[in-house]
């Protein structure tokens, strides 16, 4: 996020688009951010998926 942010805060100063080189990059970096992070939680819970679950207990006294 952070460097689609600062590539739009450099069009901005060569382009003269205030403020919508950073506006446009902060929101596709946060678009992208969050579909990574979409993405990984569901691998992760279809790659634990039929596997007994640990107890966090332990049954030794």
């Amino acid at each position: 996020m952070v460097a689609l942010t600062l590539l739009g805060y450099w069009l901005d100063r060569r382009y003269g688009w205030q403020p919508w080189g950073v506006l446009v990059g902060a929101l596709l970096g946060l678009v992208g951010g969050m579909y990574n992070l979409i993405r990984d939680a569901l691998e992760a819970v279809r790659s634990d998926n039929g596997k007994p679950k640990k107890s966090a207990r332990s049954d030794e006294t």
